[in-house]
C-alpha cells in the first residue's frame, strides 16, 4: 500500500515508467517531455498525440 504522504510528495521528475507502454524510461532512449513535465518514450507519445490532445498521465491539455 502507498502512503498518502508519499503520493503528495511525488513529482513528475520521479516518473520512472512511460505511461503509454508502462516500460521503464532510460536516459539513453529518445524521450519526449510535455509542458506538464511528464516524460515518455518518443515512439509512444507521438502516436498517442495523433489521437489525443492531452497528457496520458495528468490529462492536462497540450
Amino acid at each position: 500500500m502507498i502512503s498518502w504522504a508519499k503520493l503528495r510528495s511525488w513529482k513528475s521528475a520521479d516518473q520512472e515508467e512511460c505511461a503509454v507502454c508502462l516500460e521503464h524510461l532510460k536516459s539513453s532512449e529518445d524521450l519526449s517531455f510535455l509542458p506538464c513535465a511528464h516524460r515518455f518514450h518518443s515512439k509512444c507519445l507521438l502516436p498517442w498525440l495523433q489521437n489525443n490532445s492531452h497528457c496520458p498521465c495528468c490529462r492536462n491539455p497540450i
